[in-house]
């Protein structure tokens, strides 16, 4: 298979899909974006549907590719996938903002990233559950497919503003019209985050009937214990930073916050999201202060390489869950009784 010797085949075969992921995204930013009309996250993910295409078509026949693309798939439990790829992805969008913009522009973000964000999941949750003639809800209580129906609903409410902001900028939008839209996509990921963790608790509780004040309190504690926990990392890593000027032990502080400020909160049952985009925003506010000024631009660059591998990974994986689901659910129909 062309691994180190030492590598057992499944192993290595491991390596395949996420380095693969990378080289199609590299391609797809460097040569093709400026060539079709879709933003780079759609391109990446039809690039995912592709590839598990061509998976299902030549029957598991690529080699190790195959058998990478198997085990990824095949991840258990899916979560793992958020321990790895979520901290770098929220922390580089909320440190590259301009924080004395978004503080300006707070209320408004605010507003667009939790309200509108929590309107918009009754409003499809409702239309899912008692509107689509689906009937994927039957079998189950009114309840429980209510809650059902918001969970799809928060999952398509959090949006990706990345065609809207580069349209934004071609035309020469105002800087502060961008940075709403950008601040309010940085905050409905974890806000949408939080609203989907409390439904899952919900439908996930042994206790037949739920009461609200369950549910307010688990919002709570998910919002204001990840808030409380970003700020603490935050403020923890840039007083650590602060003790050097070496560039690679700050960025190697900063790698071990991030992480470690999901992981640890999470554990607790609060928004690990909360607390690395508090983080991000954090050193972004006080970067010029405790980070050194030579190690600034490459933490930044850093970051952003980060957040560059970690949504080309995830947006390819995402288009390669979706076709090998729908490839199999095909041949469960076509083949019921195999």
């Amino acid at each position: 298979s062309g691994l180190p010797m030492d590598l057992p085949a499944m192993e290595g075969d491991a390596l395949y899909f996420p380095f693969l992921a990378l080289l199609l995204g590299c391609l797809v930013s460097r040569w093709l974006v400026d060539r079709v009309p879709l933003p780079y996250t759609v391109v990446l993910l039809l690039l995912g549907l592709l590839l598990a295409g061509l998976h299902h078509w030549t029957n598991e026949g690529l080699g190790s590719i195959s058998r990478s693309v198997a085990l990824w798939v095949s991840i258990d439990p899916p979560e793992l996938l958020l321990y790895v790829f979520l901290p770098p992805l929220c922390y580089d969008s909320a440190f590259a903002t301009d924080w004395f913009v978004f503080r300006r522009l707070l209320l408004s973000i605010l507003t667009l990233a939790f309200l509108l964000v929590m309107f918009n999941t009754i409003v499809v949750g409702l239309a899912m559950t008692y509107v689509v003639p689906a009937g994927w809800a039957d079998g189950l209580d009114p309840g429980t497919a209510l809650l059902a129906g918001l969970l799809v609903a928060v999952m398509l409410s959090s949006t990706d503003p990345v065609a809207v902001v580069a349209l934004l900028k071609d035309a020469g939008a105002p800087m502060e019209v961008r940075t709403v839209i950008e601040g309010e996509s940085l905050l409905n990921d974890a806000s949408a985050f939080v609203i989907f963790e409390v439904l899952r608790n919900i439908l996930n509780t042994e206790r037949e009937t739920p009461t609200v004040g369950s549910a307010l309190w688990s919002c709570a504690t998910l919002s204001l214990g990840g808030l409380l926990m970003g700020v603490l990392f935050g403020v923890g890593t840039a007083v650590l930073i602060s003790f050097t000027d070496d560039a690679v032990t700050e960025i190697s502080l900063a790698v071990a916050g991030m992480y470690l400020g999901y992981y640890i909160p999470q554990q607790m049952e609060m928004s690990g999201v909360i607390a690395v985009v508090i983080m991000g925003l954090i050193m972004s506010a006080v970067g010029g202060s405790y980070i050194s000024p030579t190690s600034l631009e490459p933490k930044h660059r850093f970051m952003e390489q980060l957040g560059f591998t970690a949504n080309t990974v995830i947006f390819v994986y995402s288009g390669l869950v979706a076709g090998s689901f729908a490839f199999q659910y095909g041949s469960r129909v076509d083949h019921p009784h195999s």
